[in-house]
């Protein structure tokens, strides 16, 4: 299992994005649908500090599988996650902004308020931002006037 999740592939512009904004003084945060030890690997990939999956895997003390844990609702976990990653931090989801681009990441639009989505997914008509792809990021965050004040 760990080898497969090796294995993924990053969005072209995924690596400036995440350099840029962590150059910029943004605290970056990693929040998926997906297993959270494919997010905290993907996440130590890109030295990003916070990382949350929806779905746990869970193993025996000698390595084997013994269930997956999901958090139900996953748009829902998703916002939940936020939610508590703010508290801990001390800002509020609508200093935030989140990069999305699958329905399970409308709850993060709605409570961000600054939703960027890449163009042709289905989140493009609930984004505050839609961009063509990652390497846009700079753009949005480059004007005072155009990003939000997220930490």
């Amino acid at each position: 299992m760990m080898t497969a999740l090796a294995e993924y592939r990053l969005l072209p512009g995924t690596r400036t994005a995440v350099d840029y904004l962590r150059d910029a003084g943004y605290e970056l945060a990693l929040i998926t649908g997906a297993f959270d030890i494919l997010a905290a690997r993907v996440a130590a990939d890109l030295s990003i500090t916070h990382a949350a999956g929806c779905a746990t895997v869970v193993f025996d003390e000698h390595g084997v599988l013994q269930t997956i844990e999901t958090s139900g609702d996953e748009p829902a976990a998703k916002a939940a996650k936020l939610r508590d990653l703010c508290a801990r931090l001390g800002i509020s989801p609508g200093q935030c902004a989140c990069i999305g681009d699958g329905i399970n990441d409308l709850d993060l639009f709605r409570e961000t308020g600054h939703g960027i989505a890449l163009r042709g997914t289905p989140v493009e008509h609930d984004a505050w931002q839609v961009i063509d792809s990652l390497h846009d990021i700079p753009r949005i965050f480059s004007t005072q006037k155009a990003a939000p004040e997220v930490r």
